[in-house]
């Protein structure tokens, strides 16, 4: 299995600025005449903290590889897809949008070099471009994505409020909600902004939209998302372990009921597992572990013991 690319850290609306400046500074723009290039997939480089707005496996990875895999086949079948969008960084290569067609050139190892259209505009129109862009393609932006996006814009009061509703793909009355909660931390001499940038911590172009929401409306810890908790977890393991857990599930999966025998049955309706070598009695359960596989004679079979495999964790 090849190693996946972690995405980076997100960044937050204070360091999308920064970036942006940075980068406005080395912008070389097209001079009349020069709309395409042919550049080789070795040639272009990613800046995620600018052009990727979407992250896969809630924002663990910086591609979709079904995806990167399906574009890659298309690739060996008709060849050269439609041009990536770029952009020229002082003497580098920038892809603004077909990271995904990137990958996939690079998977295919291609040698040609490609037809690319190089961006007229400044780099903040290119980051809203690729905003843009990504709304419109086959492989959708997540809504958490979209939220982070609109957010981010708020407190840099990067566009109107109808702009922002535009080109995020989100409801105007979530980002009315995004601007009161940047106009509440700003408010000098009320006691409930003095609270809410106490609970807050962080300043406010630093934060991710959950945090600012949450602390905007008092929310408990327990009370954040499970799916960013999760996120998190597994970026914990993938940068200790790498990808040790996905080259048996097997393994995986026995290894998890010997951690703790009540992962992950207890909260769960319905069977994680199945025996591939014969019929296995309706009590086996991964998630309860060595336990209710010795109740049922698995137990002393080491063989049928790793046959017994997580459906949800292949």
């Amino acid at each position: 299995m090849a190693k996946r690319k972690l995405r980076k850290q997100d960044t937050n609306a204070r360091q999308r600025a920064k970036a942006v400046k940075e980068a406005e500074v080395e912008l070389k723009r097209p001079t009349a005449g020069q709309a395409t290039v042919e550049l080789k997939p070795q040639e272009i480089f990613e800046r995620t903290e600018l052009f990727q707005p979407r992250g896969f496996f809630h924002g663990l990875y910086e591609l979709d590889f079904d995806h990167v895999h399906k574009l890659a086949r298309e690739i060996r079948i008709r060849g050269e897809l439609e041009p990536l969008l770029v952009v020229k960084l002082d003497r580098t290569w920038v892809c603004v949008d077909g990271h995904h067609r990137l990958g996939a050139y690079r998977k295919n190892k291609w040698r040609e070099t490609i037809k690319c259209r190089w961006f007229e505009g400044d780099v903040r129109q290119a980051v809203d471009e690729s905003i843009r862009l990504n709304s419109i393609v086959k492989l959708d932006v997540k809504q958490q994505d979209r939220l982070e996006e609109a957010w981010k814009r708020t407190p840099l009061g990067w566009g109107s409020k109808a702009e922002v509703v535009k080109l995020c793909g989100v409801s105007d009355g979530l980002v009315g909600m995004m601007r009161r909660v940047v106009a509440k931390y700003h408010e000098r001499y009320d006691d409930g902004a003095k609270a809410f940038r106490m609970r807050l911590v962080k300043k406010i172009d630093e934060t991710r939209w959950a945090e600012a929401r949450s602390a905007y409306l008092s929310l408990e810890e327990k009370q954040f998302n499970k799916h960013e908790e999760a996120a998190k977890l597994a970026n914990f393991m993938h940068a200790r372990m790498h990808d040790r857990l996905s080259r048996n599930p097997e393994i995986t999966a026995l290894a998890l009921a010997l951690y703790d025998s009540q992962l992950p049955g207890h909260k769960m309706d319905r069977p994680y597992a199945r025996c591939i070598g014969g019929q296995a009695p309706n009590q086996v359960y991964m998630g309860r572990g060595l336990r209710d596989l010795r109740r049922t004679g698995l137990g002393r079979d080491r063989n049928a013991r790793l046959r017994c495999i997580s459906r949800d964790l292949i």
